[in-house]
């Protein structure tokens, strides 16, 4: 009977990761050599709240593009900033004269609350139709802007998602790095088969006006996960979208230096997450497999058995994450692959009990 189960469990889990194998292939694009004739404008909005520490890093990494300086704007929202977010960037702006400093002081200025809210009213303020996301504690890659521009113009999409790398110094750094890159890689594969399992909002952009057509966030369901929540919408509406693997089209965030964050961040995911219905069910379900497999046969004292299954386990996800490890550039990863995935198993054992408490908390605000 264990054996039988072993089978089923783990053919169920190689399933899935093969669809993401699959699917996250067709996002490792090669950008043709071209040459942009007319260089598009572009607006890159910025919210940040409280981010005095790392916004001037983040606009420095943008202004050190290989894009004409005239032919993007960025956008800093300042969304109530309790610290000298405002004062940093207003006086950066007198010597910049392409970035603009925009102050939320209310909610009444924003049609929403959170995160999309400052977006959306960055957006309405913006003068490009290419719409570019990033964070206050991002550094994007010197060829970004660009990339994005390609991909507009080549793929002529309507939403781009990429990958974002996580800055890492410590082995936790490195434990976040490989989650992110394992994240973005089932999200790409995702939506490589026309399946949209998410993005990150600190790396994406899409067409102004197709923003517009949607109603933009006001008309778009609430969600702590605003990133999914607009691809959802674009997808819905037929629209074209490409989540592409690429050193180029990366952004560097960094990584949370306490377990605290790192659990509150996990949490607000998942609650997001579940926005995926059925689809989020059904690899949940392939991951409760394995759990079920190696309990039981731990139970029944076939103890290799269990071993087994967790090993095999962990060598799929490794297996998932090479390419797009080497693909990004970030293969000094390689040797944190086999401990790191170990202590997804344990993620994947505390989740279930974060999401008890429906509750979010992100950057001073209250989310239900």
């Amino acid at each position: 009977m264990t054996e039988v189960l072993f089978i089923v469990s783990f053919s169920f889990y190689f399933a899935r990761a093969l669809f993401f194998v699959i699917g996250a292939k067709k996002g490792r694009i090669k950008f043709k050599d071209i040459y942009i004739e007319n260089y598009p404008f572009v607006s890159i909005i910025v919210p940040a709240r409280d981010e005095q520490e790392n916004i001037i890093m983040c606009l420095e990494s943008i202004l050190d593009s290989d894009y004409p300086r005239d032919k993007y704007e960025i956008i800093v929202v300042n969304d109530r900033s309790s610290d000298l977010t405002e004062e940093l960037v207003s006086q950066f702006t007198t010597n910049h004269k392409n970035i603009k400093l925009l102050n939320i002081r209310d909610d009444s200025q924003k049609i929403v609350a959170g995160k999309p809210g400052a977006i959306d009213f960055g957006i309405n303020n913006s003068k490009a139709d290419y719409i570019l996301l990033t964070d206050a504690d991002c550094k994007v890659n010197k060829k970004w802007i660009s990339s994005m521009v390609k991909t507009f113009i080549e793929k002529d999409s309507d939403l781009i998602a990429a990958f974002t790398l996580v800055k890492h110094d410590s082995f936790f750094d490195k434990y976040q790095a490989i989650e992110w890159i394992l994240m973005h890689t089932m999200a790409s594969g995702g939506m490589g088969l026309n399946f949209p399992l998410g993005c990150f909002g600190n790396n994406m952009a899409f067409k102004k006006s197709v923003y517009n057509q949607l109603g933009g966030y006001g008309n778009i369901e609430f969600s702590v996960t605003e990133d999914l929540a607009l691809l959802q919408s674009v997808h819905k509406t037929g629209g074209k979208i490409n989540y592409i693997c690429h050193r180029d089209s990366t952004v560097k965030t960094l990584p949370l230096k306490s377990l605290q964050d790192y659990l509150k961040q996990r949490k607000r995911w998942a609650i997001g997450g579940k926005m995926l219905g059925w689809k989020a069910t059904l690899f949940v379900i392939a991951s409760l497999l394995i759990w079920i497999t190696a309990v039981v046969s731990f139970i029944e004292g076939n103890y290799y058995l269990s071993i087994i299954i967790m090993l095999l386990k962990v060598i799929t996800d490794a297996i998932l994450v090479v390419p797009t490890i080497n693909t990004v550039k970030e293969k000094g990863l390689f040797l944190y692959l086999l401990p790191s995935n170990f202590l997804f198993i344990i993620m994947e054992l505390i989740l279930p009990f974060l999401i008890i408490n429906k509750k979010v908390v992100w950057k001073g605000q209250t989310f239900k």
